[in-house]
């Protein structure tokens, strides 16, 4: 090899980027990272919604097993004997028949700052559960003997519900909702957290339902709308299960939660 070809090579190989090819490099990566993170980001919140959706799947056809075997009525919301001692709640109830514990848990739910938090509600340790669902008050009805006694909450039937693709059994849950008609603004992405409920009912209900609408309870909750731009995860009666923002079926006086009308 001469002389001249053997210094050619060395320039060549010796050679390195100049700031102006690395900035042009950095600027190329800064694009495309901008062009995928947010496609990367919608893919984790889809993967989120349907993690969640599947809990609800499941949870719902827990309670299916659980009408079956119990005379065609759900299970309650909540039953409690003597003087508020032995307290359950739905998911105690439907355990047995629930594929696995951590069904409960949305993955898209995040603790807000000033969230008001859920009670202990069972009173036994083993039923002790923190979940982001709240099971339809108007299907499970309750069971506290001469306080809210069965007879006046009864869990529904399943055979009469009029419409159970369009009743709600169980939902994302863990907001403060406003006792109002206007569906835009009874629950909204501004509205108070409230982690940890297990019950929905109509903002105005009353009796043990009315407990929906207090700030300092965070038994009791409206919908909470943690996916896709504003929706909530929602299993009807007949166990399928859609994302749906909460304008489309919660506010006070709705059909939805209602099995004798169910949705329109």
């Amino acid at each position: 090899m001469s002389t001249n070809a053997a210094k050619s090579e060395s320039a060549v190989q010796g050679r390195g980027f100049s700031l102006l090819e690395l900035l042009v490099v950095i600027a190329i990566i800064a694009v495309l990272a901008a062009i995928l993170l947010p496609v990367i980001n919608q893919a984790k919140e889809r993967s989120k919604t349907a993690s969640c959706a599947n809990n609800c799947r499941q949870l719902a056809f827990a309670c299916h097993l659980y009408v079956t075997e119990n005379s065609d009525k759900f299970c309650d919301t909540g039953t409690v004997q003597g003087d508020n001692v032995v307290r359950r709640a739905w998911f105690d109830l439907l355990f047995d028949y629930s594929v696995k514990t951590n069904v409960l848990l949305c993955p898209a739910f995040q603790w807000l700052p000033g969230a008001v938090s859920a009670g202990v509600y069972p009173s036994a340790t083993n039923d002790y559960a923190f979940l982001n669902y709240a099971f339809n008050f108007q299907v499970g009805g309750f069971d506290w003997p001469g306080v809210w006694p069965e007879s006046l909450f009864p869990p529904a039937h399943l055979a009469a519900i009029r419409n159970p693709s369009q009743t709600v059994l169980l939902t994302d849950s863990g907001t403060l909702p406003q006792n109002t008609s206007d569906a835009t603004v009874c629950v909204t992405l501004q509205s108070p957290q409230k982690a940890g409920g297990f019950i929905i009912d109509d903002p105005a209900a009353t009796g043990p339902g009315a407990l929906v609408v207090e700030p300092d309870n965070g038994d009791w909750c409206g919908p909470e709308l943690r996916h896709d731009n504003g929706r909530s995860v929602v299993a009807m009666t007949d166990g399928h299960v859609e994302a749906m923002k909460a304008s489309q079926w919660y506010w006070t006086g709705t059909p939805w939660l209602d099995p004798s009308i169910g949705g329109q």
